[in-house]
C-alpha cells in the first residue's frame, strides 16, 4: 500500500502538535530539536531536559534526510550528555499500524541508526535503553531500544526477539 504524500505530511504536521500539546499539558521541560531546523538549541548540559528527537517523517523517508537526522543527533547528544533523549518517527500515530511494520520505515530507521552510530547495542542502550536517563525516567514506556530492535537495527535475531508476544496490527 503506497503512501498518500499529503496525507502523509498532514498526519507529520497533526503529531508534532500532539507532542508539543502533550508536552505543555503535562508541565513537561522539553525541547524538541529537528533534524532539518538547528537554529534554536537551548543552553546547558541537558540536565532535566526530556529531548524529543524527531528522526524524520513519513513521505520522507530518504537516505539523505537519515543522514542529516544522524547529523543531527549527534550534534545534540554530544551537545546534552545529560538530556532524557526520545526518538521519534514522525506521521504513523493515526495509523493502527506499530511503525516497525512498514517495510519504508524499517529500512529508514536503520539506515539512520548506522550513520548516527546507533546500529550498536550497547551505544543504543546508554542513549535510549532502561537503563539511559529516559529509562530511568520512564522505564519500559520509553524503551527506544526495543523499537530500534524491531526496526532490525541489531539484526533480524534480536528484531524477532523484540517482535515476541507481538501481534501484527494488519494481516500480513
Amino acid at each position: 500500500m503506497k503512501d498518500d504524500p499529503e496525507a502523509a505530511r498532514k498526519g507529520v504536521v497533526k503529531e508534532f502538535r500532539e507532542n508539543q500539546r502533550f508536552m505543555r499539558d503535562h508541565d513537561l521541560p522539553a525541547d524538541f530539536l529537528f533534524y532539518d531546523e538547528q537554529t534554536v538549541w537551548p543552553p546547558g548540559d541537558g540536565e532535566g531536559m526530556l529531548c524529543p528527537i524527531h528522526i524524520g517523517a513519513r513521505g520522507n523517508l530518504s537516505k539523505a534526510e537519515a543522514k542529516l537526522g544522524a547529523k543531527m543527533w549527534r550534534e545534540a547528544t554530544k551537545r546534552y550528555p545529560k538530556a532524557c533523549f526520545m526518538l521519534a518517527l514522525l506521521g504513523y500515530n493515526d495509523d493502527p499500524r506499530e511503525i516497525w511494520e512498514f517495510a519504508d520505515a524499517r529500512r529508514y530507521v536503520r539506515c539512520w541508526a548506522r550513520f548516527a552510530g546507533m546500529d550498536n547495542i550497547e551505544t543504543a542502550e546508554r542513549f535510549v535503553g532502561v537503563s539511559s536517563t529516559i529509562g530511568q525516567a520512564l522505564g519500559v514506556r520509553a524503551n527506544g531500544l526495543g523499537f530500534l530492535a524491531a526496526c532490525g537495527v541489531f539484526g533480524e535475531e534480536l528484531r524477532q526477539a523484540a517482535l515476541r508476544g507481538q501481534m501484527p496490527t494488519i494481516a500480513q
